[in-house]
Formats: structure tokens, C-alpha cells, sequence
């Protein structure tokens, strides 16, 4: 028993190790231009920092659709420590990594006693690709915090099952510990919801708590009574979970637009997809090649991808079902993935996507057991099993390892992260139009422009391009003093403002100072100054639009009123010498009218 603890503890340090090994560089990315600007680097509830005041807003906001209190203290927290440090925001998610994993070994141990075979299956679900979404990305916290709580479950499950039934003040204390565990994962993000129905399964195997003969290692067939036994103790948590569906759905805001309609994706469309997504997964797990931030939904699958994916995903079934006298593990693997992926399979759409890789970190945790379970198997005949299953194991988590690495460095920043989207996935829109974004934000005009357009030419109904294309073809005018681009920059800030309820005030107002900067050269003089007020009304703090609104009024020959836009500016910014200048400007001519009559 020593040794076997020995091992676990120098297990668990290699994983500790091992994680930070291959997510070292993440300390060095950026935030990145997908969601990490609502969630960190344009929040300004975030960026007040930790405070009792922040405290109460992280239990009662509904931003980003979502209620995740939980992840957003562990975001304000960051904040409070870092500031607008955006590499020191990608530490946090690999401890909670880290956690999650050793959390995960020490359940499986508990429950199937192989200490190997659990080292292995929590090193393979650690060190895969398909968990660099979920670790690499600032705005999938709440994906790290709720897998952390939801290994934390699982381990005081573990250990409450497997605890003598006479030890009942432990086992009650064991029970606590699950429910304060699973309560915090659904404080996360409500992927949860599921975990009664699935704890029940892990009863099936690999705790054997459903076996109608206690002497049978094996599964073989189920006691009715003890089933309703175990049903009733999963009352607590059923309980919660049902408590969190109308948190969710309140959280997700009536007409929020968070939610794709059935109009525009159906049902039977959303079907198909679930099919495609879980065929997509499985073979993700099995060669993690092509990955990507983003994977479009087409609407409809063409007709063989579905029949393909309906045809694994039967097969699969039928065999997990054949095998489950022998290997119970791959019935279990099955049902797990299905089961906990059931909330995110799409038959609520949310996005625009077809599935994403970061909803594996949970629905996933069962196959690499079922894996090393099968190969224990196979090879206990076997009078050097031990050192094949090593080197095996070793090399399959190294190969992992080396895999996820080399995928890190993709989502070191926007550019590199959709340049890749685009690269492994056909027409991306998405890919393009926050690739286009990111161009733009570094003065790349040109290539802002192009992806933004073939973005529109996918999908023409596609609104966020147009804003992309609107600031581009302004502040290209600004550099090169070409006024059709400011021509072509009119019609867009159009269809951007007849969109005016999906962007915040913040956002509006730099929408109208840049359409009445246009305006402004385009000779609309008028016209301009009412969008440049527009943009003072909208955000008052502002300094650039109080002075762009000074020139306006100042070239209509209305230099009173440019200059108290221009002492704003300046109030604002004190050192702003355009301002000043234009102040200057605007009081020497209001002396000399002022002297003419």
C-alpha cells in the first residue's frame, strides 16, 4: 500500500509537471479578438477589480448571456492582480487544468483501483489537443473552472461510493463535498446538468454499485432495488440541476439574440449536426489533426456526411452494447460522452458554430480509461504486459503532448488563431471577418478590407463585416486622402447603424464620429456635425469627439460653440494639442468677427 501511494503522489507530480511543461508559453499570448473582449480586455465591470461591490455584480449580471459567478471572480481576480496583463491571464487556466487533472487520476484510482491505468487516462486527457481551446483561451474560463469543480465531484463521489456503508458519518461528510462541489461547477457554466444521470452510469461501472451479486466483478446484471436506491440519492443534485435550467435561460435574456431560431436553423438540421458533432469528436480523439477555433455550420450536412455519422454512431452503440459483459468500460464511455455532451450538441444553437472542440473537456474524461482498460485487458496474458503497456502508454502521451504543443502556439494571438481556422475549415466566414478585425486594429487597411468582403461573400446577410469595412475605408482616407474610399465608407456606416441594437454606447459613438468623419469630407458638413454631437451624447468622455465636433462647427463658421467643444477636449485631455491648437484657431477667429462688426 506504501508504495502504491508513492507512486500516486510521483504520478500526480508528473502530471502537475507535465501540464505546465507544455502550456509553459501561454503566460506570453495575447488576449485574444473572440469574446476575450467582452469577458477581460473591454469589460469594465472586470476591470474595476476585485472588490465586495464586484462581488455582488458577479452574482447578479447576466453578461455574455450567461450566469457564471464564479468565473467571473476568478476573471476579476486576475484583474485585481495582473491589470491588462493579457499573458498573466492564461496562468490561472492552466492550474485549474492542472487540478483537473489530478483530481481526475485520483477518481479513477479510487474507483477502478488500476493506478496505471488511471495515470494513463488522466495523462491522455490532460495532454491532448483537444483541450488547448479550452486551457489557451481567456473567455473559456468558465470551461477550466467548471471542469475543475466537476474532477472536484467526481472525486468526493468517488470516495463517498467506494466508503463503507457503516461509516456513515464519513460517507455523509464524503456527500457534502459532492453537492458543494457540483453546486460550484454550475456556478461556472451550467454544463452540469447532466451529472445525476451520469454519476448513475459510473454505478454501472466502474463502481459496480448495481450489481445484482455482490461477488460478481463485473457488471453482469443490474439489482432493481439497489437502482432505486441510487436514483433516490441523486434527488439533491437533480434538485440543483433543475434549478440552474431557468437561471440559464434567464441569464441567456429574452431577444438577446444569444440563441439561433428555429427559422433559421430547424430542428431536423440541428439533428443531423448532433450526429456530424459526435463523429467529429470521435475522430478528433482519435487523430487530432485540423483543429480549429471556429467550425461553420452549414445548416445542412450534405446528405453522406449524415449517413456516415448516423452509421458510426449505430455501430458504436451496437458494439459498446455486444461488449458490455466483458468490457462494461466502452458501454459506459459511450453513454458518458452522450450524456454530458447533451446541453452543447447543438439542439439548442448558440453561435454560429457547427460544434467546438472545448465541449470534449468534460464528455471526454471516460474514453481514455475505456482505452487503457481494453489494452490492460488484452495483454494481461501476457508475461512482459507491463513494460509493452509502458512504453505504449509513454509514447501515446508523449505523441499527445508534442501534438498539443504544436497546436498551442496557434492561438498565440488573433491573427495566428484564424489564419489557421482558414487554413483547415471552407468558407469561414467568421474566420475572415475577425481576422479582417484584427487587420484593421493594426492598421493593416488593405487586408481588412479583403477579408471583410469575402467574409460578406459567403455570407451576405453576415452584419459584423460591414463594420470592419466602414472604419477601414475612413481610416485609409486618413492615411492616403483618397475620398472614395470615404464614398464607399458611407453606405456601410449605414448598414452598421440600422444594426444599432447589437453594439453597446461605447461602440455607437465611435461609429458616428467615424461616419460623420466621412461625411465631413465628403462636403455634408451638416450632416456631420449632427453624428458628431451624436457621438459626444452617446459617450461624453470621449476627448477626440468633442474636438472632431469643434472642427466641424468651427469650418461652419459656428466658432463659439467649436470652442467650447474644444475646451472640453482639452478639460478631457489636457495634453491634446490638436485641441489646443484648434482652439486657438477657432478664438482668434471669433476675435477678429467679433472686431468686424
Amino acid at each position: 500500500m506504501a508504495r502504491a501511494e508513492k507512486h500516486s503522489w510521483m504520478i500526480c507530480l508528473a502530471l502537475i509537471v507535465a501540464v505546465a511543461a507544455v502550456y509553459w508559453p501561454v503566460q506570453h499570448f495575447e488576449f485574444l479578438m473572440y469574446d476575450d473582449t467582452v469577458y477581460v480586455s473591454m469589460n469594465k465591470q472586470v476591470q474595476l477589480g476585485l472588490s465586495w461591490k464586484q462581488v455582488g455584480w458577479a452574482f447578479t449580471t447576466r453578461d455574455c448571456n450567461m450566469w457564471h459567478p464564479l468565473t467571473w471572480l476568478s476573471l476579476l481576480t486576475d484583474w485585481q492582480l495582473f491589470g491588462k496583463d493579457g499573458g498573466k491571464f492564461h496562468i490561472a487556466p492552466v492550474l485549474f487544468h492542472i487540478g483537473s487533472s489530478v483530481a481526475l487520476f485520483l477518481a479513477w484510482r479510487r474507483m477502478t483501483g488500476r493506478l496505471w491505468v488511471s495515470a494513463f487516462a488522466a495523462a491522455a486527457f490532460a495532454l491532448h489537443p483537444l483541450r488547448v481551446e479550452s486551457v489557451a483561451w481567456v473567455a473559456e474560463r468558465k470551461d477550466v473552472t467548471t471542469g475543475f469543480f466537476s474532477m472536484l465531484t467526481l472525486l468526493a463521489y468517488a470516495h463517498y461510493a467506494t466508503t463503507p456503508v457503516a461509516n456513515a458519518k464519513r460517507r455523509r461528510a464524503l456527500y457534502i463535498w459532492t453537492v458543494v462541489a457540483f453546486i460550484c461547477g454550475l456556478m461556472c457554466k451550467p454544463m452540469q446538468v447532466t451529472w445525476p444521470a451520469a454519476l448513475l452510469l459510473l454505478d454501472y461501472w466502474p463502481l459496480n454499485r448495481l450489481r445484482a451479486n455482490p461477488k460478481d466483478k463485473q457488471p453482469l446484471d443490474i439489482n432493481w432495488r439497489a437502482l432505486k436506491g441510487l436514483i433516490w440519492e441523486k434527488v439533491p443534485l437533480l434538485i440543483l440541476a433543475i434549478a440552474a435550467v431557468p437561471v440559464t435561460i434567464w441569464a441567456a435574456g429574452e431577444g438577446s439574440g444569444s440563441m439561433t431560431s428555429l427559422t433559421k436553423i430547424p430542428m431536423i438540421a440541428r439533428i443531423e449536426n448532433a450526429f456530424v458533432a459526435h463523429l467529429h469528436y470521435l475522430q478528433s480523439f482519435v487523430w487530432p489533426a485540423d483543429l480549429a477555433a471556429q467550425y461553420p455550420h452549414p445548416v445542412w450536412w450534405p446528405a453522406w456526411k449524415v449517413i456516415v455519422a448516423i452509421a458510426v454512431f449505430a455501430g458504436l452503440t451496437l458494439f459498446a452494447i455486444v461488449v458490455r459483459k466483458r468490457q462494461p468500460w466502452w458501454l459506459i464511455a459511450w453513454l458518458w460522452m452522450l450524456v454530458t455532451s447533451l446541453p452543447v450538441i447543438g439542439l439548442v444553437q448558440l453561435g454560429a458554430h457547427a460544434f467546438a472542440d472545448r465541449y470534449t473537456y468534460i464528455p471526454m474524461i471516460v474514453l481514455p480509461l475505456a482505452v487503457a482498460m481494453t489494452a490492460a485487458t488484452i495483454w494481461k496474458s501476457v508475461a512482459w504486459q507491463k513494460p509493452v503497456l509502458l512504453v505504449a502508454g509513454t509514447a501515446a502521451v508523449v505523441a499527445l503532448a508534442v501534438c498539443t504543443r504544436g497546436y498551442l502556439w496557434t492561438w498565440q494571438n488573433t491573427r495566428t488563431l484564424f489564419e489557421r481556422s482558414l487554413a483547415v475549415t471552407k468558407n469561414n466566414a467568421f474566420a475572415h471577418n475577425n481576422l479582417a478585425a484584427y487587420l484593421l486594429e493594426h492598421n493593416d487597411y488593405d487586408g481588412a478590407i479583403e477579408h471583410a468582403l469575402i467574409a460578406l461573400q459567403i455570407v451576405p446577410t453576415y452584419p459584423d463585416p460591414h463594420d470592419t469595412l466602414c472604419f477601414a475605408y475612413t481610416q485609409k482616407s486618413s492615411v492616403t486622402d483618397d475620398r472614395e474610399l470615404d464614398l464607399k465608407a458611407l453606405p456601410e456606416y449605414e448598414k452598421v447603424l440600422g444594426n444599432a441594437s447589437a453594439h453597446t454606447q461605447e461602440s455607437l459613438s465611435l461609429i458616428h464620429n467615424g461616419y460623420a468623419t466621412s461625411l465631413a469630407r465628403t462636403g455634408h458638413l451638416l450632416e456631420a456635425s449632427e453624428h458628431f454631437r451624436k457621438c459626444t451624447e452617446l459617450n461624453p468622455t470621449l476627448p477626440e469627439g468633442h474636438c472632431n465636433l469643434g472642427t466641424s462647427l468651427n469650418s461652419q463658421g459656428r466658432y463659439a460653440e467649436a470652442a467650447a467643444e474644444f475646451r472640453e477636449a482639452l478639460r478631457l485631455r489636457p495634453d491634446y494639442d490638436a485641441a489646443r491648437s484648434m482652439l486657438e484657431k477657432a478664438l482668434a477667429q471669433l476675435g477678429e468677427r467679433q472686431k468686424n462688426n
